[in-house]
């Protein structure tokens, strides 16, 4: 086990420590697909963690729109990352880990994603299907806000990913659940347009690892501030929400999402 100081990056912008478990296949069908909660665990350069509360059920649906369970964030001494770091390189495997594990059920669709920094190592832990060498680390980062004396409150971010998916092809092939148009909400932002979207793919994973745009050509995603999501008029309590039917400028039916954007991630 490491006993010297483990070095790793110190901006409250670095990634030190992530795991990733993929979407969340649970509410089937193409909403399953595209449901992509977020990490489960980040640790940054500063001591920030935010950790998914899987303590917190997630609401029940409403109609089309669903949501994920919410954000939590807190902060680590410098001993409290050591530790954490130790933990993961030694007993939670990632020091000596290969970058790809498959295990024979990769029909499941299951994936989950470490990333590292620290102790001279950047690297990338894939494990496609559903059982996982690292199941004590992944336990271990679900809960780090469970010890004692590390105290964490909601996660509340200033800016969102505002995901925005043409609707009406998955919507005329029963793959969303049908919402006429004129049951959708009117589209809530003046002076924004569907153009304004800029869709960036690096959330999105298939079975190997690799990112990939699930979304048809031209759908797209933007940064929307805090006051711009609460024009949807949504309590939002940090997590993700999805399903949300909008009818925009140009009279088609949107399938519009908004993700709480984590601090490393630009726009």
């Amino acid at each position: 086990m490491p006993t010297d100081e483990i070095e790793h990056p110190t901006g409250a912008t670095d990634v030190v420590l992530r795991f990733d478990a993929g979407p969340d296949y649970s509410f089937g069908d193409l909403t399953g697909i595209l449901f992509m909660p977020g990490p489960e665990f980040t640790l940054y350069g500063d001591g920030t963690v935010i950790v998914r509360d899987d303590r917190a059920a997630p609401p029940s649906p409403d109609g089309p729109v669903f949501r994920g369970q919410p954000f939590r964030i807190g902060h680590l001494d410098e001993g409290q990352i050591q530790s954490l770091l130790r933990f993961a390189l030694v007993d939670g495997g990632l020091q000596d880990a290969r970058d790809r594990y498959e295990t024979p059920d990769v029909d499941s669709f299951g994936y989950s994603i470490f990333q590292l920094r620290a102790g001279g190592l950047d690297k990338r832990v894939a494990i496609v299907g559903s059982t996982s060498p690292f199941d004590s680390l992944a336990d271990k980062l679900r809960h780090v806000d469970r010890e004692a004396d590390i105290a964490t409150q909601a996660f509340m971010s200033d800016r969102y990913w505002g995901v925005l998916l043409n609707a009406q092809m998955w919507l005329d092939g029963g793959h969303l659940p049908a919402v006429p148009s004129a049951g959708s909400a009117p589209w809530p932002w003046a002076g924004i347009g569907t153009a304004n979207f800029a869709y960036r793919n690096d959330r999105y994973y298939v079975l190997d690892g690799e990112p990939v745009d699930p979304m048809t050509p031209g759908d797209n995603r933007r940064v929307m501030s805090a006051d711009e999501a609460a024009v949807l008029g949504l309590s939002n309590d940090g997590g993700v929400v999805q399903g949300i039917h909008l009818l925009g400028p140009d009279r088609k039916v949107y399938w519009f999402s908004l993700w709480p954007m984590l601090p490393d991630e630009p726009g």
